[in-house]
């Protein structure tokens, strides 16, 4: 995370170069596939590249290239701008489209002064100079600037050098991919510009960098009307989370967001047009992912802390003691999970699951409302919170009667509803208990069914037609091999095109980006592959192990008793909604096998099933980025449940 406190120390400086670099290696993967460093025009040989370069200047480029490929057809070798006879002729290619004066001028002094220096007209010899020889050989000729010398040194020499034009200047400007390591170039010319960018650069990235920020500055980020829309590095662009924040100023509802993970209910909400003015969570990589991928809340509201540690006056202080609408809180579940602790009986034993001090977390947004006052409030968790029992004031107490009760004290009414996220349109089936409280009479007396009927009413559908199939969310998506896939990584050419897109979900996930984010495959083992590519569709290791029992007699690795780990793999049905994608995946693919390929599913495919948007980026290790999706709640259920909250409070006038 970016140090905003405005105390600046050498390790923050450190971190913060770091995480440019970072960055940078990022926006050179995304530029890398979508325009694949193509061939500017530039010279593999230093004289050609500098004489290319200075009639280039100050030109449209499709004419500097004319009138270069004319100038060396006839005047090559480059004796021949030397002779007396050919000026006219001369003169007469270079000043096309103006400036030809100057360009004339250039051009002869140019040769002329490397013809007086090393009584040959060429600059060959340049390559057996280091980097600083060179430099300061190109400096020395007329009409050579630093940014000139460095592009013959990149294009024509091979140096990890990085030339900034005024496309470079424009992105890094727009972006601000600098600002955290407090380089300003606001105001700055192409020289001051060149020396306050180029130790950023990662060496081995400055030719592919260069070369595809240009192409991106030339395609999309115009100097008047920018494409923003469709701009592959939006999210690390501060001028297009600037718009995006502006808009949302517009927003009717605000939201505050505890234990905000990832950001998913934050991003459905946002798309429901509530606004998130305070974030916190306590796990770092989910509160990077969360700033990067949600430009609609101020970032230094995004808090990377524990939220037992925020004292009362600090929260009024971080929401400027405004008017808040809605409270959400994504409370962590390993305390109820029937997959957690609960599940094994030796563990609960030694840590027994109500004594879990994670489980108390939730009175935690007791004392939020009491502070922040929200008109509602939304808690999530495992469908286990509603029966689950706390060591609470040393006795064992009901969690949802304890809520029930210090909401009731507060003057809210409660609602405990169990919703499915299969009935909502989503390829998954998730389970996940909402504890609602609200003021006055804002919520329906029967909220669940209120809200399908909502849905309904919103998607034009029967209750039957709801549930969608796990091929759904696998549309337009490379095929890989375990090990195999990319951080950024091209759509197919079948990926799904606005006509095709039929149902809610695939028009919230399928945008339509020039680059899918998060598809790599984790490795497997030979053991494993024999099992995982012996099964079928939808069936499971103790299915496979009864039909086909020598699939494990060869196994070098642990055989897994199939009594106690039937799941162990699993390979999805293509044909009915998913299994609930959890953070186990961190940990271990095998029991969600690719009903199509030979591996486990990657963090974009878990995310698609989560109805994660393609552009939607997440950070960290993919252990962590696997952590974020498991944990996270799908935008789009949140998408919903926050229209249906907009709805409410618009009845009520608020």
């Amino acid at each position: 995370m970016i140090n905003t406190k405005g105390e600046t120390g050498i390790q923050d400086i450190k971190d913060n170069t770091r995480m440019v670099r970072e960055v940078l290696c990022w926006v050179n993967e995304i530029m890398e596939k979508v325009y694949k460093t193509p061939d500017l025009g530039n010279k593999v040989d230093p004289l050609e590249e500098l004489l290319y370069l200075v009639i280039t200047q100050r030109t449209r480029i499709e004419l500097a290239r004319k009138i270069f490929e004319e100038f060396r057809k006839k005047f090559y070798p480059w004796e021949k701008v030397l002779v007396p006879a050919n000026q006219d002729n001369l003169k007469q290619i270079l000043f096309r489209g103006g400036r030809g004066n100057l360009r004339y001028k250039a051009v002869t002094e140019i040769i002329t002064e490397v013809k007086k220096r090393v009584g040959k007209i060429t600059l060959e010899f340049l390559r057996e100079y280091s980097l600083e020889e060179a430099k300061e050989f190109l400096l020395s000729l007329p009409w050579t600037g630093k940014k000139t010398a460095y592009c013959i040194l990149m294009y024509s020499l091979g140096h990890p050098v990085f030339p900034v034009d005024s496309n470079i200047m424009r992105i890094f400007k727009r972006t601000n991919i600098l600002g955290p390591a407090d380089v300003l170039l606001e105001g700055a010319d192409h020289r001051t510009a060149q020396k306050r960018v180029a130790p950023f650069i990662p060496g081995d990235i400055t030719y592919h960098l260069h070369v595809n920020l240009v192409m991106h500055g030339r395609k999309l980020c115009f100097e008047r009307n920018p494409r923003c829309n469709i701009c592959p590095i939006q999210l690390f662009c501060e001028f297009y989370r600037d718009s995006q924040y502006k808009e949302s100023l517009d927003f009717r509802l605000t939201m505050v967001d505890l234990f905000s993970g990832a950001g998913g209910i934050s991003y459905g909400f946002v798309k429901a047009g509530i606004r998130p003015i305070l974030a916190v969570d306590n796990y770092k990589p989910a509160c990077e992912t969360y700033s990067l991928n949600i430009p609609w809340i101020d970032r230094k509201k995004v808090i990377n802390r524990d939220i037992t540690g925020i004292k009362n006056e600090e929260i009024k202080k971080l929401t400027a003691h405004k008017r808040l609408d809605i409270l959400v809180a994504g409370v962590p579940c390993q305390g109820f999970s029937k997959v957690g602790l609960k599940s094994k009986p030796s563990l609960r034993k030694e840590r027994p699951p109500e004594k879990e001090q994670v489980n108390k977390l939730f009175m935690e947004v007791v004392r939020w409302t009491e502070i922040l006052k929200p008109s509602i409030i939304l808690l999530e968790n495992v469908p286990d919170m509603g029966s689950s029992k706390i060591f609470f004031k040393d006795s064992n107490v009901s969690v949802r009667e304890l809520l029930e009760k210090n909401f009731a004290r507060l003057d809210y009414s409660t609602a405990t509803v169990c919703l499915n996220s299969a009935d909502f349109g989503m390829p998954q089936v998730r389970k996940r208990l909402f504890f609602i409280a609200s003021r006055g009479k804002i919520m329906p007396r029967k909220f669940d069914e209120e809200l399908l009927k909502f849905w309904n009413e919103l998607n034009k559908v029967t209750d039957k037609e709801n549930s969608l199939p796990l091929k759904i969310a696998l549309q337009g998506i490379p095929v890989l091999n375990p090990g195999e896939g990319e951080n950024a990584i091209l759509p197919l050419d079948n990926y799904p095109d606005n006509h095709d897109l039929k149902t809610r979900y695939e028009k919230f996930v399928y945008n339509n980006p020039r680059v899918i984010f998060n598809h790599v495959v984790r490795n497997h083992n030979d053991d494993d592959m024999l099992i995982i590519s012996s099964l079928e569709k939808g069936e499971n290791y103790k299915k496979l192990v009864e039909r086909n029992p020598e699939v494990i007699m060869k196994r070098k690795r642990k055989i897994y008793s199939i009594a106690n780990f039937h799941d162990k793999f699993y390979r999805l049905n293509p044909e009915k909604p998913c299994r609930t994608i959890v953070s186990h995946l961190s940990k271990d693919g095998n029991s969600f096998i690719h009903p199509f390929e030979n591996r486990s599913i990657t963090v974009r495919e878990a995310a698609r099933v989560q109805s994660f948007p393609d552009n939607f980026m997440f950070t960290g290790s993919r252990t962590a980025q696997f952590i974020q999706v498991g944990n996270a709640v799908p935008p789009l259920l949140a998408h919903i449940v926050g229209l249906f909250f907009a709805k409410l409070l618009e009845k009520e006038g608020i």
